[in-house]
C-alpha cells in the first residue's frame, strides 16, 4: 500500500503539483493515504466505498464476501486461491462473475464497458506478478485496516475537503464502517445511493456524476477564492 500511496505522489508532482483524488474500494484507502502524507498535493477527496476496518458486530456485513476476502488475503491461501481462480477460468468469465459480485445489477453494464474490462483482465494476466500481485495487495490492506489506532489518525490528519459515496446495497465495504469512519470526520460529507452496489460510477454513472460534479465545483470554487 505505501508502494502505491508513494506511486500516486510522484505522478502528482510529475504532473505540477494539486490534484482532486476519486478512489474506489482499496482506491479509496489510497486517496486517504496520499491525503494524509502528502497534504499539500491534495485538494480534495470523493471516496467511493473506501476499504475500511470493519466494525464488529455488524448486522450490515455481508459474511459470504467477507469470508471471500479474508481468504484472499491469507498469506499462502490466497495465491492458492489466485492461481486457480486464473488458471481456471478465462478473462470473460473474471470480469462477469466480478461484475456479478460488486455491482447491483450487472445486466445494466453497457457492453463497451464490459469488453474494456475484458481487455484489461487480458494483459493483466500475461504479467508474470499476475498471481502474486492480488493477495500481496490483500494482504497489505488487511495489516493497514488491522492497525485501528493508526487508522484513526491517519483520517483524523487529512486537510482536504472530503466527499464520501456509497451504494446502499454494497457487499463489500459495510454501510456500518463507512457510517463510523464518518463519524471520525463530521466535516465530511456522506452520500448514500440506492440501486447501486459497491461501484455507483459503474451502477449509475449519470447519477454519480450528479452527486460529485456540484459538490467538486463547489469546493474547489470556495478553495480558488480562499
Amino acid at each position: 500500500m505505501e508502494t502505491h500511496r508513494d506511486a500516486i505522489a510522484d505522478f502528482i508532482r510529475a504532473m505540477g503539483g494539486r490534484a482532486t483524488l476519486i478512489g474506489n474500494s482499496l482506491g479509496g484507502l489510497l486517496s486517504e493515504m496520499v491525503a494524509s502524507t502528502y497534504p499539500d498535493m491534495v485538494e480534495a477527496l470523493v471516496l467511493i466505498s473506501p476499504a475500511t476496518p470493519p466494525r464488529l458486530p455488524d448486522p450490515e456485513i455481508h459474511w459470504p464476501m467477507a469470508r471471500r476476502l479474508l481468504l484472499g488475503a491469507t498469506p499462502g491461501i490466497g495465491t492458492m486461491l489466485n492461481r486457480q481462480i486464473l488458471t481456471s477460468m478465462t478473462s470473460r468469465e473474471l470480469v462477469n462473475d466480478l461484475l456479478y459480485r460488486i455491482t447491483h445489477k450487472p445486466e445494466r453494464i453497457p457492453l463497451e464497458m464490459v469488453e474494456s474490462f475484458v481487455a484489461i483482465a487480458e494483459a493483466r494476466r500475461r504479467l508474470p506478478w499476475a498471481a502474486e500481485a492480488v493477495p500481496k495487495t490483500g494482504q497489505s490492506i488487511r495489516r493497514n485496516l488491522m492497525r485501528r489506532a493508526r487508522f484513526i489518525e491517519m483520517v483524523r490528519s487529512i486537510k482536504a475537503p472530503t466527499l464520501v459515496v456509497q451504494g446502499v446495497a454494497d457487499p463489500v465495504v459495510s454501510p456500518t464502517s463507512v457510517a463510523w469512519l464518518c463519524s471520525l470526520r463530521l466535516d465530511w460529507e456522506l452520500v448514500r445511493m440506492d440501486d447501486t452496489g459497491h461501484t455507483p460510477q459503474i451502477d449509475s454513472p449519470v447519477r454519480f456524476l450528479s452527486v460529485i460534479e456540484p459538490w467538486l465545483e463547489s469546493h474547489l470554487e470556495q478553495e480558488l477564492t480562499a
